[in-house]
């Protein structure tokens, strides 16, 4: 996927959404489908970097695995995107 194709999508989608729905509502679908493409533009960009030799690695990727039982003292949701994303209920 694109980020071109992806912002064809939430444009698409945000007319769907206004033909069937109000405008309330839509913000949470900005939010999820906006940071996709905001977060793949950096990661294209951070491999671009790294392909074209301006940095010698990509520090998110040298980074050791944690474990999820390890994060949180094991508690569950300890990273929640439906709680971190918006107040409203996802």
């Amino acid at each position: 996927m694109t980020v071109a194709y992806a912002e064809e999508f939430l444009d698409k989608f945000e007319e769907m959404w206004l033909t069937y729905y109000k405008p309330n509502g839509f913000e949470v679908q900005e939010l999820r489908l906006g940071g996709m493409i905001e977060r793949v533009k950096r990661c294209r960009a951070r491999l671009e970097k790294y392909l074209d030799g301006k940095i010698d690695c990509i520090e998110e990727l040298e980074e050791p695995l944690v474990a999820m039982e390890e994060c949180n003292h094991g508690l569950p949701g300890w990273n929640s995107y439906k709680e971190s994303s918006t107040v409203s209920i996802l």
